[in-house]
């Protein structure tokens, strides 16, 4: 729940629930369906929901993470062979 009441996740529960989308492509329209995953574009509820999505990426690690909406860019200072060993078993 990410410290959210219960209000607050049923409203969000509830505006994600049911969304649909189509394509169009050279003046053609696909048919409206359902989203089963996603965070819907151009919704206000979309950088809420993925910062709640990519908040935990780094607990638990011992590397720098830059965290975007569609990357993730992990930094390590490696004085010693060890330093690298260890970052590949972060990112393992």
């Amino acid at each position: 729940m990410c410290g959210l009441d219960k209000q607050t996740v049923r409203w969000t529960e509830k505006e994600l629930n049911g969304q649909a989308q189509r394509v169009a492509t050279c003046g053609t329209m696909s048919i409206l369906r359902p989203i089963n995953s996603s965070v819907p574009q151009r919704s206000v509820l979309a950088p809420f929901l993925i910062d709640i999505f990519i908040n935990h990426l780094d607990d638990g690690t011992e590397c720098t993470l830059i965290k975007f909406t569609d990357d993730t860019k992990v930094g390590v200072v490696a004085d010693k062979p060890d330093d690298c060993a260890a970052s590949q078993r972060h990112l393992d």
